[in-house]
């Protein structure tokens, strides 16, 4: 909190008239990376003629959040466990409406045949915005490749990658099939 107060001028006592503890203020941090996402899925045209290119669109523009939000980003993933499960619940619906515009793209595709129907969009949907929320984790701003261009790589290797895939029919029924270490 003394680092808090002394970046921002005000005394720590004055500090807590405006948060009660560290748990708040890193709830309110959290939620603020949240709030600042929903410009991001607003920009999102659902119904469109191209719902890949509305995807590819979202994808990149998630990456670039990502890149910018590396601090922020990092306080999440370190820290995230440390405020009330009250607190956690509302954060990670927070961080399901990025998900469930993935998914909405995905099954628009899927209906007008950009995507094969093999491709579960819930499972696409979560291995999709886990590409891009790592950015925060190896992009440095000092390197060689710039921010846009690689939000532009990342969205089009994962929308070329949907475009192009297919999973064998009986995969899913495979797999569920299969004897566990527990059986």
């Amino acid at each position: 909190m003394q680092d808090v107060s002394d970046e921002v001028g005000l005394h720590k006592g004055s500090l807590y008239y405006y948060v009660r503890s560290k748990e708040e203020l890193l709830f309110e941090v959290l939620r603020d990376l949240h709030a600042n996402g929903l410009e991001i899925i607003e920009s999102v045209r659902f119904g469109s003629e191209d719902p890949l290119a509305e995807l590819h669109q979202y994808l990149r523009q998630l990456t670039i959040y990502a890149g910018q939000q590396r601090a922020r980003l990092a306080i999440y993933g370190r820290d995230f466990r440390f405020i009330a499960p009250t607190q956690q619940k509302q954060i990670i619906a927070e961080r399901d409406m990025y998900e469930t515009v993935a998914f909405r793209l995905i099954e628009e595709a899927k209906a007008r045949r950009h995507v094969d129907a093999s491709i579960d969009s819930k499972v696409a949907s979560h291995s999709i915005l886990g590409s891009t929320a790592v950015t925060h984790e190896w992009y440095r701003p000092e390197g060689p490749i710039g921010l846009e261009h690689i939000a532009e790589q990342v969205a089009a290797t994962i929308v070329s990658g949907l475009r192009h895939a297919s999973v064998a029919r009986g995969a899913k029924r495979a797999q569920r099939d299969q004897p566990t270490s527990d059986t």
